[in-house]
Parts: structure tokens; sequence; C-alpha cells
């Protein structure tokens, strides 16, 4: 990939959109930076993807201290006979110091999904108070890019959506504070231009708060919820909800099953304490260190929570839920998936076999998904 952006790319290249690289002017472009985030005075720049290092030397102008990493040898080479007072390196594994701001112009479209992962892992570690980012978009997924000039380079890869985009950037706790109409950087129907707030350094409260804010109730938890409930014929069933959250699938089922008893649990006690569903029978429990009771329930759910857990504490985890229903319904992501890697607070990232081997090591048996079950690829369905 790093031959890719050799000499020829930046100076007249006949699959990229620059003619020569060295005539192009970023002073325009520093000014309306500087006057982005000038407000809460920030010391240090990193820019991802900095090429030549023509924005870090307009930049430092301003009295910033700059870096810049690029994956092309032939860019750093040739800015340094420049620009002999930039820093820039060209990026491997980790950046090599920490930065109130990050800016990545046109730079993330040419990685693969698996490179845009650890490039945004190093981003939030980096810990930034801003990121600014811009990004040719596609209108609808499966599209080619909106603008003409974004589909002349061979090297874009990834083709999303502004709100994909968006979700992608929030799941690493970057929120978009605005979309940026400057003169020399600006959003319109093709490019994804915008100012990120980092969130990671807020309070556990307004964390919280954050994280359940897109987590509302969706078609999804009726679609899941009358799926599994075909599993049981009985008119009245007890339910438990393990990593219930703010309870919406206990509302589906109080909708469905009106004379059947659910229980949520959850050791978040924000969710439990916000829920809007103040008939459920919610309660603050972690599983990791407490057991339940043997054959109490009908059908347990496990959805999407094993993965948070932490490696050590997973067979325990299981011990403590595998006796506790008839049937049990466990949803996790597994390792290569979208699913799995763009939640930055999942810990644990394997694949189906080995969370398989997880489960029938401690006597669990598999049964197979229905075909029609919604997310049928993540579930297992495992019977006493």
């Amino acid at each position: 990939m790093t031959n890719l952006y050799n000499e020829e790319y930046f100076m007249n290249s006949k699959f990229s959109n620059y003619k020569n690289y060295d005539e192009r002017s970023y002073k325009q472009l520093a000014a309306d930076i500087d006057s982005l985030i000038c407000n809460f005075n920030p010391e240090s720049i990193l820019d991802y993807g900095c090429a030549t290092g023509k924005l870090l030397h307009e930049l430092k102008q301003y009295g910033y201290d700059v870096e810049g990493y690029d994956i092309s040898e032939w860019a750093i080479t040739h800015g340094r006979e420049i620009y002999l007072h930039i820093n820039c390196d060209i990026h491997n594994v980790s950046f090599k110091s920490n930065a109130d701001v990050i800016i990545c112009l046109d730079v993330l479209e040419h990685m693969t999904w698996n490179e845009l992962i650890k490039a945004l892992q190093e981003f939030k570690r980096v810990n930034p108070k801003r990121l600014i980012i811009r990004i040719p978009v596609v209108t609808n997924l499966g599209e080619n890019y909106v603008l003409k000039c974004s589909q002349n380079d061979d090297t874009h890869q990834l083709k999303f959506t502004k709100e994909l985009w968006n979700q992608i950037f929030s799941g690493f706790g970057f929120e978009l504070k605005e979309l940026i109409q400057k003169v020399d950087i600006y959003d319109t129907p093709g490019v994804f231009c915008g100012i990120f707030q980092n969130i990671n350094n807020l309070t556990n409260e307004d964390k919280n708060a954050k994280y359940y804010k897109n987590r509302g109730l969706e078609p999804k938890h009726f679609i899941m919820m009358s799926n599994w409930l075909e599993l049981i014929k009985d008119k009245s069933i007890n339910i438990l909800d393990i990593g219930c959250g703010l309870g919406h699938y206990g509302y589906v089922f109080s909708q469905l099953k009106c004379k059947s008893r659910y229980f949520g649990i959850d050791n978040n006690e924000w969710a439990i304490k916000h829920s809007p569903y103040i008939h459920l029978r919610l309660n603050c429990h972690d599983i990791v260190t407490n057991s339940m009771t043997n054959n109490m329930f009908d059908l347990v759910l496990v959805i999407d929570i094993l993965e948070h857990l932490r490696y050590e504490d997973i067979d325990i985890a299981i011990k403590n839920f595998k006796n506790a229903g008839k049937i049990i319904i466990v949803s996790v992501p597994f390792k290569g998936t979208q699913n799995c890697d763009a939640d930055p607070t999942h810990i644990i990232k394997e694949t189906r076999e080995w969370w398989l081997k997880k489960f029938t090591d401690k006597n669990l048996k598999e049964v197979e998904v229905p075909e029609h079950f919604l997310y049928r690829s993540q579930l297992f369905i495992f019977k006493k």
C-alpha cells in the first residue's frame, strides 16, 4: 500500500487528484482551522495524513506545536527537505506524543476496515480535545462516491454515508460538535466535514447519558422478542433479561405477554435508575459476582453483554447463568465483524467457534437457530 503513495501520486498522478502538490497553498485552510479551535486554546496539533507537512508549516505560524504522520515515505522525505522545522514521521503502529487537536483530512477513505479501527483506537488513546475530519461520502451504501473527483482516486476504499461515519466516530467517543462551513474546508453533500468533541473524559453520569441516548426502543426489539417467544408455547412464562439496560425488551415482553413475569438485571446503576419503564422489575445485579437460582426461568436472555466482560470473568459469568433457565438465548458479535469492532467498550473479540466452546465446556447444549430469526448470525440458543 505504501508504494502507491509515491512521487507520481502527489506530483503527476493519473489516479489521484493531485497535479503538483508543491504548488498547493494551505494558508487559508490553516486560517480556517485556527478559527475553529482557537476558542479553547489548544497548544498542540497532530495531522494524521500530513503528506509533506504543508498544512503543519502554516499552522506553526499561529504558534501551535505541530506533528505529522503519513504512510508515504516519499512525502515525508520530501517534506523534511522543505520544512526542516516540522516534525513528521511515517505512521506505523502508534503516535509518539499526544495532542490537543487531531486533523485528519481526506485520509480515512484510503483505509481498509481493520486499518480504520486501529487508527480510531489510536485517536482515542491520544485523547485530543477536538478531532477535525474531512471524508468523501456516498448517498447510499453500495453506491459510488457522490463527487466525480472522489471517484477518480483508485486508492479510495471505504465508501460510507455521513450517517455511518458519524456512528463510527461516536462509537470511539467522538461526538459531532458542528459541520464545518469555512472558506477552504466545508461540508457538502459529497463530503463529510466536521469538528468532533472528545467525550471520553466526561463524568460517569454524562457518559452513561450519552451512551444510552441513541439506544432507545427500536422495531428490532419487537421483532426479536416475537422470534424468541416462538420457542415457548406456554401462555404464562417467566423471563430473565441479563444486561437489560433500560429495559426495552421487558417493555416489549409486557405488551406481548401481559400475564407473564419479566425480571431485568444489569450492573449499571444509572441504566436501572433512568429506565422509562417504571412498571418493570429491574435490579442492579452483577453476573460475575452473583449466581442465580436454578431453573427459575423459562427463558433467559443474554443479549450483547458477554463481549463487555473481561476474559478472566467469562467462565464465571457463564457458570452463574447457565442453570438459570430452560432456554438460554445468547447474542455476541464475532471477531472480524463491524458490530464487534465498532464499539470500543467491547473487550472480548473472538470467533463463533471460540464462544461455542466456552458454552459447551459448561455443558450447555446448542440447538439450531431458526432461519427467520433476526440477527441469526450472532445468536446461540441452548436448551436443557
